[in-house]
């Protein structure tokens, strides 16, 4: 792991243990040696002036460092819009309100690996016409 990066994580982790509630997520672009950090929840983000504070010591001592890369924190509504992150450190006490708000009760029963009669019968004569099809 080079200089630039083992910084980084160190300094995400450390973040997410003193601030138990917050999300953080790495991605690097290599183009342009860019190390983005995204910290969630977006109101923590934007109303926390110890995060900023400590935000900003992590910048300054990445700077100052002098590691040839880029470290940029941005919010979960970036206009990056990054899709894949390598890594994410999640505190203990975060809670993800948009992920429980995007299932719905049939998603949900789906994901607790409970499938409903109609949806088992349709598989068993898919399956039974399959075999068939085999034949």
């Amino acid at each position: 792991m080079n200089q630039a990066r083992e910084f980084i994580y160190d300094n995400v982790m450390s973040l997410v243990d003193k601030f138990p509630n917050i999300k953080a997520s790495i991605h690097y672009e290599e183009v342009n040696n860019t190390y983005y950090v995204e910290l969630k929840p977006l109101d923590f983000y934007l109303e926390s002036k110890e995060l900023k504070s400590e935000r900003l010591k992590i910048l300054d001592e990445f700077y100052n460092s002098a590691f040839g890369s880029v470290l940029v924190f941005i919010k979960e509504d970036s206009l990056l819009e990054i899709e894949y992150f390598e890594d994410s450190y999640v505190g203990k006490n975060y809670f993800d309100v948009n992920f429980v708000l995007k299932f719905s009760t049939k998603d949900l029963r789906l994901l607790n690996n409970e499938v409903n009669i109609q949806l088992k019968e349709t598989m068993i004569d898919q399956k039974e016409n399959d075999y068939a099809l085999a034949a």
